[in-house]
């Protein structure tokens, strides 16, 4: 008979930093809707234009506030143990299992969806958001981008001992 710990597979540890290019793209796609919908109303109603540019500079205020605050923050960190992965967002933080899906893969380029594990298990996901977790392999170097891959591919957990 095979032993547990010969099945399992080996532990990686990482520390995402985030990404400057999906940051963008997320909060440009933000302002964009922002800029639509205030231009749509501007052309519907003539006479609120000018509550509508400060409403509009107000909100591309907070957008690029938001954006400032996400690239300096600190590094979150990442981590399979050989059976389970786990995810710490800030140094103080607990860590918490996750269910770790890939949402998009571009070879240097993967979107990880993380969701708790608690979630996952008693169908409240609405309630626990899942957090997005942008990775370019250029952070990592091959050898640890490439275990990374495999990890996604074959990982599949069994679930935490004790859930946090």
């Amino acid at each position: 008979m095979v032993s547990r710990a010969i099945r399992l597979t080996p532990p990686l540890l990482l520390h995402p930093q985030p990404e400057p290019l999906w940051l963008g793209f997320c909060f440009g796609a933000q302002a964009l809707a922002v800029a639509a919908v205030l231009v749509t109303v501007a052309a519907h109603v003539p006479q609120a234009s000018g509550l509508l540019v400060a409403a509009g500079l107000a909100w591309l205020g907070v957008l690029a506030w938001r954006l400032w605050r996400q690239l300096r923050a600190p590094v979150s960190r990442l981590r399979w143990d050989g059976a389970q992965w786990w995810w710490r967002r800030e140094l103080g933080d607990p860590e918490r299992a996750v269910i770790v899906v890939v949402g998009l893969d571009l070879d240097g380029w993967v979107l990880l969806r993380l969701t708790p594990w608690s979630a996952s298990q008693t169908g409240l996901s609405l309630l626990a958001r899942p957090v997005y977790v942008p990775l370019r392999a250029r952070m990592f170097g091959m050898a640890r981008w490439s275990l990374l891959h495999a990890l996604l591919a074959l990982a599949h957990p069994q679930g935490p001992a004790d859930t946090i």
